[in-house]
């Protein structure tokens, strides 16, 4: 049976990692895959962005794991989600 809904869940997340920007990724292109999605008769829904801390307002930690308590964090509240 296929399933016709499809539930968006946006995790702005770009800690880790030694660029910036890729958080903003699929909410910039995200209109045109919703348009496509519901082209192919999905019915999308956006149920917004869970929060995630910014490298400005944290202490980076070890620099083998960058963030690793604020990433663990953010995909708890993914996953609960």
């Amino acid at each position: 049976m296929r399933h016709s809904h499809i539930a968006v869940i946006g995790a702005p997340l770009d800690l880790g990692q030694g660029r910036r920007g890729v958080d903003m990724a699929l909410r910039r292109c995200g209109g045109q895959s919703e348009l496509a999605l519901t082209g192919l008769g999905y019915e999308v829904e956006d149920l917004g962005n869970i929060p995630v801390e910014q490298a400005e307002s944290c202490a980076e930690g070890d620099a083998h794991a960058k963030y690793l308590a604020q990433i663990a964090a953010a995909c708890e509240r993914w996953a609960r989600r």
